[in-house]
């Protein structure tokens, strides 16, 4: 068979947030959680439609919970580009909205079946090279192992392995660059699984053949592949990176121990890790 399918591309289009908040919590507290909507070619739809997915589903069941902490869900357009969406968001923050923001949390793929179990810390080795390629403000390293440890937790309650990457490629290394602590999930590509991974995870090597990262493994970064498609989102991996994401979103929804790098921070006394937080930030 032989399609011929017309197409007009159009330079410098431009491209959208997609920002939704919760009506209750405070304002001047703020998690923001976030995905990506764009994709490298193609649907992607496991690039990023299942972290987007992941998120909405976070969304719809919290929208009759009245949280502490106001939640601002955004999906960024143009993060493939260059993270261009949240650059341009985190940009146009004013000094006091900045302040405002307490904590990042980021779904950046969340159903690859050939899957890793990524968990973003500023401290940890980027995905792609295995090294640290960037340093961050003092001031988020610590409060950002806060969400960081909430998944770890949740991965050791479910019997599930973990590592450690750096938010460096995600949408999160932009907030982590302007001070506000960060974490996340991710699952990894299909393309770029190497042994310990597999030790770790199980599944298979991806298709390196010499090229990191390699693009010519999988669904997930080749253009217009027909297996884009929903069956290229293992559901079962999609459940429980969900599951513990929103673990994340709903105990930060709730815990102002670490709500700003600011002096505008409060805490709640009653959470279990408040003793920690209360050495670090004034109590409001």
């Amino acid at each position: 068979m032989s399609l011929s399918i017309p197409a007009i591309v159009k330079p410098n289009t431009p491209d959208y947030n997609v920002i939704a908040e919760s009506k209750g919590g405070s304002s001047n507290h703020v998690v923001v959680v976030d995905a990506h909507l764009d994709a490298i070619y193609g649907a992607g739809m496991l690039d990023n439609a299942s972290g987007s997915a992941t998120i909405l589903d976070v969304a719809q069941q919290m929208k009759n919970v009245n949280p502490l902490n106001k939640l601002r869900f955004i999906w960024f357009g143009g993060e493939e580009l260059g993270l261009l969406g949240s650059t341009a968001y985190v940009n146009s923050l004013s000094a006091t909205d900045k302040s405002h923001i307490g904590y990042d949390l980021d779904a950046d793929v969340t159903a690859t079946p050939n899957y890793t179990i990524g968990v973003l810390d500023p401290a940890g080795p980027d995905l792609f090279t295995g090294t640290v390629s960037s340093t961050f403000p003092n001031r988020v390293y610590k409060a950002s192992t806060v969400a960081r440890d909430q998944a770890i937790g949740y991965f050791d309650s479910i019997g599930k392995n973990h590592e450690l990457f750096s938010p460096v490629g995600t949408d999160a290394f932009n907030f982590n660059q302007v001070g506000i602590p960060a974490s996340g999930l991710l699952t990894g590509q299909d393309c770029c699984k190497n042994q310990h991974e597999v030790d770790l995870f199980g599944g298979h090597l991806g298709n390196f053949e010499g090229n990191v990262p390699s693009f010519d493994g999988g669904c997930v970064d080749n253009p217009f592949r027909w297996c884009d498609n929903l069956s290229n989102n293992d559901p079962n991996v999609l459940t429980f990176m969900s599951k513990a994401f929103a673990t994340m979103v709903v105990q930060m929804a709730f815990d102002t121990k670490v709500m700003s790098a600011s002096n505008n921070a409060v805490y709640n006394k009653k959470l279990p890790v408040a003793g920690e937080a209360s050495r670090r930030f004034p109590a409001r």
